[in-house]
């Protein structure tokens, strides 16, 4: 039988769609207090003294874990986050709830996606599977928790610079959230997967493709929500940055104050959406040649070195647009400590990163300017080789670079292989998550 959440905690229940509506209007602060009462409310209900607690008793407790770690994530309090989620997936694990159930399946799926934002990649990517794989199982290959999963795989995917394996992934999470959309109803998977698509097409810089996907996000945030919401907010960064990409400066500025000012409103100063909205206006005011650029693009640094911590590749892609702010004003040798210090959080990456072609090819650049011909050379021939790199794929089986004409398996078409020995290898463990793709969005 379905697990209805709360049905013998009515007090709780109340609270807990309470904390839905609240969160719904963007309101996370508010919401916080009210996930922590239904935390308490279902650990009191848990702990009563009984031979053994139900499934029902226990899932409640796992779905206020979750639903409270969510909301600590959209605070931006990425730590407490992680702790909470990982509490809910081990009461989740063991029977009578473990080790495959939908709530277990999402517990780990918000767990894989906070895990990722933290920049602990391997951890995320094998939650994130994991839950994939029991979800498919349970539920079949076109469910809409499916296709949040997959959403949350591609910005993984994205994050690490494996932007085609992000495409491939996010355009499937894509299919399958249409096929759950309901007229006059607020389409959360499929926004979220059209959002983190749009995004990946911005950062290959194919605009074309991103702006009519960033106007159907905003057209379809503005019909459900009002303007001051941080999803209205992230929908506005999308068009901006396709105006900013097509040249169009002055529309993109305008629109991104405008986001700016929801963000600080409504998740206070210092939260990473804030990090990520000044990135964007210091990258633009880099372009237009305003001496704020420096400014803005320290303080998004400042943010993201505080919540996330020093190495992670947003402090490293935020190092590079510092840079090109400091070449534009002739500090070279402030450039190259930024570039060094970003080359340094990009290479420990067992793919190498795209941005890491950007960032040879700069200290290349200021290598010659230097003088210093033999280390401008070097520097160009890694960054030749770095972009050879980033154009192939991860074998499946043995994970070894292989290139990206090689073999792909022909169902799913989402997970490659150096060659035959390599795919069949791979199948006992491949098969129970390999679906046909389904059909494109309209």
């Amino acid at each position: 039988m379905e697990h209805q959440p709360f049905a013998d905690l009515p007090e709780a229940l109340a609270l807990h769609d309470r904390a839905v509506a609240t969160s719904s209007r963007g309101e996370y602060a508010s919401a916080l207090p009210l996930r922590e009462q239904v935390l308490v409310l279902s650990q009191t209900a848990h702990a009563s003294p009984t031979p053994s607690p139900k499934a029902q008793t226990i899932l409640d407790v796992v779905v206020a874990m979750s639903e409270l770690g969510k909301t600590k994530r959209a605070l931006g309090d990425l730590p407490g986050a992680q702790a909470v989620l990982q509490q809910a997936v081990a009461l989740a694990e063991p029977p009578p709830v473990g080790p495959v159930h939908p709530r277990l399946a999402l517990a780990l799926q918000n767990l894989g996606r906070v895990l990722q934002q933290r920049g602990r990649y391997d951890e995320a990517d094998a939650t994130l599977q994991r839950a994939l794989t029991m979800q498919e199982q349970m539920l079949g290959p076109h469910h809409d928790d499916v296709s949040l999963t997959l959403t949350f795989m591609g910005e993984s995917c994205s994050a690490q610079g494996n932007f085609r394996r992000a495409k491939k992934v996010l355009i499937r999470a894509v299919a399958i959230a249409e096929l759950h959309v309901v007229p006059d109803q607020y389409p959360n998977s499929f926004l979220y997967a059209l959002h983190y698509l749009c995004g990946v097409y911005l950062q290959t810089e194919e605009y074309g493709r991103a702006q009519p996907i960033a106007e159907r996000i905003l057209a379809l945030e503005e019909q459900f929500n009002d303007p001051d919401h941080p999803e209205v907010s992230a929908a506005l960064n999308n068009v901006a940055m396709c105006l900013a990409g097509q040249g169009k400066l002055s529309e993109a500025l305008s629109m991104f104050e405008r986001d700016l000012a929801i963000n600080e409103r409504v998740c206070g100063p210092n939260h990473t959406e804030v990090g990520t909205t000044l990135v964007n206006m210091g990258s633009l005011y880099v372009k237009l040649g305003d001496r704020r650029a420096k400014g803005v693009l320290e303080r998004a640094l400042a943010i993201y070195e505080r919540a996330l911590g020093p190495q992670h590749l947003e402090v490293a892609a935020t190092l590079g647009h510092l840079a090109s702010c400091c070449l534009a004003a002739g500090d070279l040798a402030q450039a190259k400590t930024l570039l060094e210090r970003a080359l340094a959080i990009y290479e420990p990456l067992g793919r190498t990163h795209p941005d890491t072609v950007c960032i040879l090819k700069d200290l290349a650049g200021l290598a010659t300017i230097a003088g210093r011909p033999r280390q401008a050379a070097a520097l160009s021939e890694r960054a030749a080789v770095a972009a050879d790199v980033a154009e192939h794929q991860p074998c499946g089986q043995c994970g070894r670079m292989a290139v990206h004409r090689a073999k792909f398996c022909g169902r799913c078409k989402m997970v490659w292989y150096c060659n035959a020995e390599c795919q069949r290898a791979a199948w006992p463990c491949h098969k129970p998550h390999c679906h046909a793709k389904p059909a494109p969005p309209q």
